[in-house]
């Protein structure tokens, strides 16, 4: 009985959500109007969403209807943005997974513009470092560590101070992250010696880059595609050309020290 209670409620939440995304485009639509006197780009609200991919990829929220919320949203605003312009929708998320599930929708082939926003420069991140407080060789092993990620760098500079910061156990807790997480990778293909051979050399070169390091998916490494394993997409990064880069500089420092323990001989 609490089973059925339970998806009942789950069905109530969908139908409340979907009807919430209709109004938002609707009182956007409204307010859009209510500007008239700006230029077309001005009187358009923007509507901003993080991770979309998310509701077709994480297993959880496509449980609970996110299929259905992401086909919603690609048919709004294909209806509101590119056909009425009375809405400006953009949505950050991993660029090929969200080209790929929004070709199977209406916002397919010229509906939609991809943009790609780098990390900030390292010369202005070490400079940010600085100011906070943070020594000349503090900064450098944040950087070499974080790279120039903001995600990564935010509890450094978001705090107040640097004596208010412990760097070495918050370093430490991204590497450990990072090799917890090849570590899962590696089990994908377990028992395959040539697999893992393969995936430890995909890993050499792409950190032989760092963040901008590419290389295409070796094919028989199809087993741990980011699309067909979304989990393995935290540590491989799949952009809109079908080409893939490492995460984060974190995978870097962690694979460098696991290559020279554990799976030195992969």
């Amino acid at each position: 009985m609490s089973a059925d209670v339970e998806i009942e409620e789950a069905r109530e939440a969908l139908v409340h959500f979907q009807h919430a995304v209709s109004d938002l485009f609707s009182v956007c639509k409204e307010l859009c109007g209510e500007r008239g006197h700006c230029s077309i780009e001005d009187r358009a609200p923007v509507i901003l969403v993080d991770e979309l991919h998310d509701l077709v990829h994480n297993d959880r929220m496509k449980r609970i209807g996110g299929e259905l919320i992401f086909r919603q949203l690609a048919a709004e605003f294909t209806l509101n943005c590119t056909d009425a312009r009375t809405v400006r929708f953009c949505a950050a998320a991993s660029s090929f997974a969200l080209h790929k599930e929004l070709s199977y929708t209406v916002a397919r082939d010229f509906r939609t513009l991809v943009f790609t926003t780098s990390d900030p420069p390292a010369e202005a991140v070490r400079q940010r470092l600085r100011a906070i407080g943070f020594s000349e060789a503090t900064a450098e092993l944040i950087m070499g560590t974080c790279g120039t990620r903001l995600r990564l760098l935010s509890p450094f500079l978001s705090s107040t101070s640097a004596g208010s910061m412990k760097v070495a156990p918050e370093l430490q807790r991204l590497v450990g992250v990072a090799q917890d997480k090849i570590m899962w990778l590696f089990s994908l293909v377990q028992g395959d010696a040539g697999a893992e051979r393969e995936l430890g050399q995909l890993l050499d070169t792409l950190c032989a880059g760092g963040e901008g390091g590419v290389c295409k998916l070796p094919s028989k490494l199809q087993a741990v595609h980011p699309l067909a394993n979304p989990s393995a997409a935290s540590v491989l990064y799949l952009d809109c050309g079908n080409t893939l880069v490492i995460q984060s500089q974190p995978y870097c420092v962690a694979w460098k020290k696991m290559r020279e323990g554990a799976y030195r001989k992969i």
